[in-house]
């Protein structure tokens, strides 16, 4: 049985790897330093401060749900210090408008309301008023700028250990043949053959199928996921 401080070794060597098929094993070993004492809450936020310009670079949800331990620790000396170190959130983010209140509503898991404002963020990005409508025509899609939509995806993704994002969402369809009915049912939008009736029947926390979240109002028709899912964002040139 490994002890904590090889544990920590062990992590470090695992997050420096960067290996894609160990993610699962790092949070795993996350959760079980973390539960242990002061000192592990330490040695997880010197792994965010040694880091700090890899995870700018290499945006990844093993760091983001470190941040989300230790932002939401009994310690509240290293939550200062890392609300100190990291005043608006894990990730400094370059985009077309402000999305450091998203980043706050993801690391504090206040999912439905994140969802809310996502769709609040996509419809200024497109232009609409606020007070006209709340939703996205397929026609509003290409409006869309690709660096936008991967900090959005960007963030979902990093703090809910991977799980969910627009660009989840789109490799589940791709692996379904781009089956609707199939999507809704991996995505759990539809149960017992209806679909899910908002905000009730949604999952709004990480116990949630993968790429439950965020919702796009499959009611209006497929069309708009459809564009949004074929958007330049999701494939690198």
């Amino acid at each position: 049985m490994m002890t904590t401080s090889n544990k920590l070794l062990y992590l470090m060597k695992l997050v420096k790897s960067f290996q894609i098929n160990s993610i699962n094993k790092q949070l795993d070993l996350i959760e079980q330093i973390a539960e242990e004492n002061s000192s592990n809450i330490e040695g997880l936020l010197y792994i965010l401060y040694k880091d700090k310009t890899k995870f700018q670079q290499e945006p990844s949800c093993v760091y983001g749900f470190i941040y989300q331990l230790i932002y939401n620790s009994q310690y509240s000396y290293i939550v200062q210090i890392l609300k100190r170190e990291f005043p608006l959130g894990l990730m400094t983010l370059n985009a077309n408008i402000n999305y450091d209140d998203l980043q706050l509503l993801l690391i504090e898991q206040k999912l439905q309301e994140a969802d809310k404002l996502t769709q609040e963020k996509l419809c200024k990005l497109a232009n609409i008023p606020i007070d006209q409508r709340k939703w996205l025509y397929f026609t509003d899609i290409k409006l869309l700028p690709t660096q936008d939509l991967q900090t959005i995806d960007m963030l979902w993704n990093i703090y809910s250990k991977g799980k969910f994002g627009f660009s989840i969402q789109q490799h589940i369809w791709i692996n379904h043949h781009k089956d609707w009915n199939q999507l809704w049912i991996q995505l759990g939008w539809k149960v017992n053959n209806s679909l899910c009736r908002y905000p009730s029947e949604f999952i709004w926390n990480l116990h949630a199928p993968k790429g439950h979240l965020p919702l796009f109002n499959q009611l209006r028709g497929v069309r708009s996921l459809q564009y949004l899912f074929n958007h330049p964002a999701w494939y690198k040139p």
